[in-house]
């Protein structure tokens, strides 16, 4: 992200309301936990790789959704 676009949504922040900013505020956080469990999960992985426990790491399967 340029530092103008960060300049401009931190501008934007002033003009927002209580509740909004306590939205914003929940999906940022939500937004974050799932980053961080990510890069657990890839580390993680990784380790696995590294160690030799595993050759390959296939991608989980997800069924249809109903």
């Amino acid at each position: 992200m340029t530092q103008v676009k960060l300049n401009q949504i931190l501008e934007q922040l002033e003009t927002l309301e209580s509740n909004e900013l306590q939205h914003l505020h929940q999906v940022i956080q939500t937004h974050l936990a799932a980053r961080a469990q990510a890069i657990q999960r890839t580390t993680f992985h990784q380790a696995l790789l590294t160690s030799g426990l595993v050759k390959q790491l296939k991608k989980p399967f997800k069924g249809p959704s109903n």
